[in-house]
C-alpha cells in the first residue's frame, strides 16, 4: 500500500506540471503578442542586427504542404546558399495561418552592406585579415570595372609582396576593366619585380584582343631573363595577336632548361600553339628522353597537339604506352587519338590497353579517330569486352558515323538482345551511322512500341535519322513531351553513365529538326523554355526557332 506521503508527492507533481503548462501557454501567448505588434510596426524589409535578419510575416499554409501537419508551435532552420549562411524559422499557426519569424544569419551579405563604395575605401578593406571581409571587397572591386583600375597597381604591388589573394583579383579586374586596365598593366612590365611583371602580362592576356596596345612590352618580355615571365608573355601574346611575335622561338630556347618546373611549363605552353609549334618536334623528340618521369607525358601532349608535322614522334609515342606511369599513359593516348590514322600502328597496343579498366576509355576514345584499320578490333570489343566496353565502343562508332558501318551487323544482333541497355546503346548508334544502317528500319519500327520510354525514343530518333519517318516518329516525340510536360519540375531523365542525354530533350531536337509538320509540340516546347533547367530551355529554343524558320 502506497504510503500517505507518497500521494502527497504526486499531487505536487501534478500542480507544477499543470504549472509548467500554463508557463508555456502564456509564454506562447506572449511571444504571439509580440509578433503581432512587430508585425503592426514592421514592414517585410526587415531589421538588421549585425549579421542577421530578422524577418516577420503572416503565410497562408497550403493543404498537405510545409509545415501542415505541424502542431501549434513550428521550430525549424537551414543551412546555406553558401557555407556562411544558416537561418531559424519560428512560428506560431493558427489553422491554415502561420505567423512566422524568420532569423537569416549571412555575414557575407552584413559585410557587403558596409563596405566602402570607394577605390581607396575597398584597398583598404582587402588589407582586412579576415578572409570573407577581403574576398567581399575583392568582388567589389571587380564589379567596379573600368572605374576600379587605378587599383591595379596597388594590387599588383601587394601581391609581390606576398598577398597571394590579390591574385585572382589582379586577374578578375583586368577582365572586367578591360581596355582601362591595359595602360596600368602595360606600364607595369617593365617593372624591376619578377612577380609583378609576370602577373600584369598574364592580366593582359586575359583581356585578350583588346590588350593589343601592350604587344610591343610583351614581345620585349619574350627575352626576359626570368623563363616564367618569357612563358607567360608568350601564352598572352598568342591570346593577344595570332600573328607570330618569336613566341615559339622563344620557347624552344627555354626547352633545355635545367629546371624541370621550368622545362615542363614550357613543353605545356608550346602545345597551346597547336600547329604553329612544328618547329619545336626536334628539340621535343630529345627532351621526350629528360629523366622527370612527368616529362615523357607532357612532350606526347605537346606533339598530339601539333599534329601532322610531329609524325616522326609517332614510334616513340607508342612506346610510352608500356609506361606505369597514369599521366604519361594518358596524355600518350590522347596524342595518339589526335595524330589519327597517321598513327595507326599503335592499334595493336590500343586494343589490349581498351581490355584494362583503367585506361579503356582513354584507348577506346584513341581508336575511334584511326579509322577503317580499327573497326575490327572495336567490333570485337564491342561483343567481348569484359567491363562495359561496348558502351564506350557504342560512342567511338558515333563518332566515327558512316565510317563505322562495319559495325551494323554486330549493332542489329543487339536489337534482339534480352537485355535491355545493349538493345537501347544499339538503337542510340545505329542513328548516327546514317543511311548505311538501314536494314535496322524494320526493327527500329518495331521498338518505337516498347514499353520502355528510354528505348523508344532512342529508337524513334535512330529511325528518323536513317529513314525520316516523320509520322511514326512525330507521334512518339510528341508523346514523350506531352508526358513531360504533366510533369515539368521532375529531375532530369538520367541513365546509365549519362550516355544519353534526356529524353525530353531528343524528342525537343527531333522534332525541331521535322519542321513545320510537328507544330503539334509546338505548346510543349513553349512550356519546356520556361523549365527550371537550362539545358531544357536550350532544346526547347532551338526547336521552336527551327520551326518557325522552316515554315517562313
Amino acid at each position: 500500500m502506497s504510503k500517505p506521503q507518497d500521494f502527497a508527492g504526486q499531487k505536487k507533481s501534478t500542480r507544477r506540471s499543470r504549472v509548467g503548462r500554463v508557463i508555456l501557454v502564456a509564454a506562447s501567448l506572449a511571444l504571439l503578442c509580440a509578433l503581432i505588434f512587430l508585425g503592426l510596426l514592421w514592414r517585410p524589409s526587415g531589421l538588421y542586427v549585425g549579421s542577421k535578419k530578422f524577418s516577420l510575416n503572416v503565410a497562408t499554409l497550403a493543404p498537405k504542404g510545409p509545415f501542415a501537419d505541424e502542431g501549434f508551435w513550428i521550430h525549424d532552420g537551414w543551412d546555406g546558399p553558401n557555407d556562411f549562411t544558416h537561418g531559424q524559422l519560428y512560428g506560431l499557426k493558427f489553422g491554415n495561418r502561420l505567423i512566422r519569424l524568420d532569423i537569416l544569419e549571412d555575414p557575407v551579405a552584413a559585410i557587403r552592406r558596409h563596405l566602402p563604395k570607394t577605390v581607396p575605401g575597398l584597398l583598404q578593406a582587402f588589407s582586412s585579415k579576415d578572409y570573407l571581409v577581403k574576398k567581399c571587397a575583392g568582388e567589389a572591386l571587380v564589379k567596379m570595372g573600368p572605374s576600379a583600375q587605378s587599383a591595379l597597381s596597388v594590387l599588383l604591388d601587394r601581391y609581390q609582396q606576398g598577398d597571394e589573394d590579390a591574385e585572382w583579383v589582379i586577374l578578375e579586374l583586368a577582365k572586367s576593366a578591360s581596355a582601362s586596365a591595359v595602360p596600368p598593366l602595360s606600364a607595369a612590365l617593365t617593372d624591376a619585380h619578377q612577380r609583378i611583371r609576370q602577373k600584369a602580362a598574364e592580366a593582359l592576356g586575359e583581356i585578350g584582343a583588346g590588350a593589343v596596345a601592350s604587344v610591343p612590352r610583351l614581345q620585349n618580355l619574350l627575352h626576359d631573363s626570368a623563363p616564367d615571365v618569357v612563358i607567360t608573355s608568350s601564352l598572352s601574346l598568342r591570346k593577344i595577336d595570332k600573328r607570330d611575335h618569336g613566341e615559339v622561338t622563344a620557347l624552344i630556347g627555354l626547352l633545355t632548361n635545367k629546371d624541370p618546373q621550368i622545362a615542363g611549363r614550357d613543353v605545356f605552353a608550346l602545345g597551346e600553339f597547336g600547329a604553329a609549334a612544328a618547329a619545336a618536334v626536334p628539340t621535343l623528340m630529345t627532351t621526350i628522353e629528360d629523366g622527370d618521369p612527368q616529362m615523357p607525358g607532357l612532350v606526347a601532349r605537346t606533339l598530339g597537339l601539333i599534329g601532322p608535322a610531329a609524325r616522326p614522334a609517332i614510334p616513340r609515342i607508342i612506346s610510352l604506352l608500356q609506361s606505369d606511369n597514369p599521366q604519361t599513359l594518358m596524355f600518350s593516348m590522347e596524342a595518339l587519338g589526335r595524330l589519327g590514322e597517321f598513327a595507326k600502328a599503335a592499334i595493336p597496343e590500343l586494343l589490349d590497353l581498351a581490355e584494362k579498366k583503367e585506361q579503356m576509355v582513354g584507348a577506346i576514345a584513341a581508336l575511334s579517330s584511326m579509322g577503317g584499320d580499327a573497326l575490327p578490333g572495336l567490333v570485337d570489343l564491342y561483343r567481348h569486352g569484359t567491363n562495359d566496353q561496348y558502351l564506350w565502343v557504342a560512342r567511338a562508332f558515333r563518332a566515327q558515323g558512316a565510317h563505322a558501318s562495319a559495325a551494323v551487323p554486330t549493332l542489329m544482333a543487339d536489337l534482339q538482345s534480352d537485355r535491355s541497355q545493349r538493345v537501347t546503346t544499339a538503337a542510340w548508334t545505329l542513328g548516327c551511322i546514317g543511311d548505311k544502317a538501314k536494314a535496322a528500319v524494320p526493327r527500329l519500327a518495331e521498338l518505337i512500341q516498347d514499353s520502355d520510354p528510354q528505348l523508344r525514343v532512342l529508337a524513334a530518333e535512330a529511325l528518323w535519322r536513317i529513314d525520316q519517318q516523320t509520322n511514326a516518329v512525330l507521334r512518339v516525340m510528341i508523346g514523350e513531351l506531352s508526358d513531360w510536360s504533366k510533369n515539368p519540375q521532375a529531375l532530369i531523365s538520367q541513365t546509365t553513365l549519362g550516355f544519353f542525354q534526356p529524353r525530353e530533350e531528343t524528342a525537343a531536337e527531333v522534332v525541331g529538326e521535322i519542321g513545320p509538320v510537328a507544330s503539334g509540340a509546338i505548346p510543349f516546347l513553349q512550356k519546356m523554355s520556361r523549365s527550371s533547367y537550362d539545358s531544357n530551355k536550350e532544346a526547347a529554343a532551338k526547336a521552336l526557332n527551327k520551326i518557325a524558320r522552316q515554315g517562313l
